[in-house]
């Protein structure tokens, strides 16, 4: 998600105010993925719940690697907020899932930790996928200008640009589709919650 609003101002033209507002809805869809993903954890449980929000992100990040300069914004919007929805779906699974192997006493130890882990791995994410993202613009730059005796317009830059971050959410996509059958097996282990877990899936769905 962190490339969508830099394809959206530097691609598409579009200003940081309006690129916020295309993406509201997408915040609204992600309050509500997770707040009904508790009352759907009990009807479906954590393991069907957790696919189902995985093929989410796998779909719409697969999708986003074919964006290019004339993908309408209607499309966009849509884009995210069916991905929103599967982060929701997904990420509560996970959390419920982990704390209910932890015991009552180390709750509060186990519940910093997690949070913890999300801040580093998402800031390792976007640093690599950064990395990623501006090797492969560097490619794309260079095939476009030995085409242009090396030079490059605004149009050609514009198309590096996408280019690279089709390559990034193509990238992504295939470590997304190698994590669901790793979701399936840990996901069945973890529904099954430790002896003296603390039940925390309970107490996350209430609230």
């Amino acid at each position: 998600v962190f490339f969508m609003p830099l394809f959206l101002e530097e691609v598409k033209g579009l200003s940081p105010y309006t690129t916020g507002m295309l993406f509201l809805p997408a915040a609204v869809c992600l309050s509500l993925a997770t707040f009904w993903s508790g009352r759907l954890n009990r009807k479906f449980g954590p393991v069907k719940l957790l696919f189902a929000g995985s093929l989410l992100l796998l779909a719409t990040t697969y999708y986003f690697s074919h964006i290019n300069l004339n993908t309408s914004l209607i499309a966009i919007m849509a884009g995210l907020m069916i991905r929103n929805i599967g982060t929701g779906l997904s990420s509560t699974p996970v959390t419920n899932m982990s704390m209910s192997h932890v015991p009552i006493s180390y709750a509060g130890h186990a519940s910093a930790l997690i949070n913890w882990l999300r801040s580093i791995f998402s800031a390792m994410a976007i640093g690599i996928c950064t990395s990623f993202f501006h090797a492969r613009l560097a490619i794309h730059e260079k095939h476009l200008s030995a085409g242009n005796g090396g030079e490059l317009d605004n149009l050609d830059r514009q198309l590096a640009y996408t280019l690279g971050i089709q390559d990034t959410f193509l990238a992504v996509s295939w470590i997304i589709a190698l994590a669901l059958p790793i979701s399936l097996v840990m996901g069945k282990r973890l529904a099954v919650p430790a002896p003296g877990g603390n039940r925390a899936d309970t107490n996350l769905e209430r609230r």
